[in-house]
């Protein structure tokens, strides 16, 4: 009985052992084909360089030279950035208001520039442009990890989960950094006060700011009422003791006033250290005024931010030897279109048998 089923399974397992066998072939294949891509391609880049090496040493030379001297040309700046945190401002609020004061660079408006940021117009003319850059703290990127991660176990593929990732990644954040580019880096030094003046004065924060400052007041006053009668209760509470100290009768935890039971003076002092963390909170809530905070300021350099002669003649270097070489390429691939088309008018002129 065993045997007709061994061989019945023997085609199965020689089907499977072909089947693995023309994988691995086929992988072989890729790789072999991928590697003889890459050969070629050295191959070509070496043929590019050796036919066309004195056009490419020309362009080398000359992008390295354009690059030395063009250093001079463009008028040095200095870089640095302020990071502020802000609970109203979103990226796009944010971005707005300094596009406004780009427009104003670029124009070379200086007075008005002068204006919005309450510098002089001479100051203002230093200042070359600012970019606005959406700062994650160390939760906040956690918090988008887990989220992305929790995507990643639905389709990829979907549209709606793409569209989802690239919302929660450009998701507006309450960090900021704010990198600015000026000719004198003496200017940092009271260039934070003004940008951060300049940010405070829009009305929209100023009224949710007045809001929430009236708010926190009004709920401090709430909170010092009821601590003040907190305190009261205390009072009578240690009378009470006080008398059942002197009673023979030590009586229950209950206080009892008029006749009447009133709560367990645990919750009484539980309730009193509740409203105290409170009162704490509204307090950090006007002190800290976390509408606009300065987290860190602008850093002061001394050595300018853009490219220097030897780093600027070296990239002139490299962009020349890529010039050269697309070049080259270029006639090699018109000489042989040249070729194609000559074979193909010799072929059209020979007589037919």
């Amino acid at each position: 009985m065993n045997q007709p089923e061994n061989k019945e399974q023997e085609p199965k397992r020689a089907a499977e052992e072909l089947d693995l066998a023309g994988l691995f072939s086929f992988v072989g294949r890729i790789f072999k084909s991928i590697g003889n891509f890459l050969i070629d391609a050295i191959l070509l880049v070496r043929n590019l360089v050796w036919r066309f090496r004195i056009l490419i040493v020309l362009a080398v030379v000359v992008g390295g030279v354009i690059g030395f001297f063009s250093a001079n040309l463009f008028k040095n700046y200095y870089r640095s950035a302020m990071v502020i945190n802000s609970r109203y401002y979103g990226y796009r609020l944010l971005e707005s208001t300094f596009d406004d004061l780009n427009k104003l660079a670029e124009d070379e408006s200086w007075g008005l520039l002068a204006k919005e940021l309450s510098l002089t117009a001479d100051e203002a003319a230093l200042i070359q442009k600012f970019e606005v850059e959406a700062f994650l703290t160390e939760e906040e990127s956690a918090d988008l990890n887990t989220s992305l991660e929790a995507l990643n176990e639905l389709d990829p593929t979907d549209p709606a989960v793409i569209a989802l990732k690239n919302r929660l990644r450009g998701q507006n954040r309450n960090t900021f950094r704010i990198i600015t580019d000026v000719s004198d880096p003496s200017l940092f030094n009271k260039l934070a006060p003004a940008v951060m003046a300049r940010i405070a004065r829009n009305e929209f924060i100023r009224k949710r700011v007045r809001i929430d400052t009236l708010q926190l007041r009004s709920l401090q006053i709430k909170l010092n009422q009821e601590q003040a009668e907190l305190d009261s209760l205390k009072g009578l509470v240690e009378e009470y003791y006080a008398s059942l100290a002197s009673s023979i009768n030590p009586g229950s935890n209950n206080v009892i006033l008029d006749g009447n039971r009133v709560l367990n003076p645990l919750e009484v002092y539980k309730r009193s250290m509740k409203l105290y963390e409170d009162e704490q909170k509204v307090k950090e809530g006007l002190e800290l005024r976390t509408d606009l905070e300065l987290i860190k300021d602008y850093a002061v350099f001394e050595k300018p931010s853009n490219p220097s002669r030897v780093p600027s003649a070296i990239n002139g270097m490299l962009y020349g030897f890529l010039v050269s070489l697309g070049i080259g390429l270029l006639l090699t691939i018109n000489g042989a279109l040249n070729q194609y088309a000559a074979k193909k008018e010799a072929n059209k002129a020979q007589p037919t048998a």
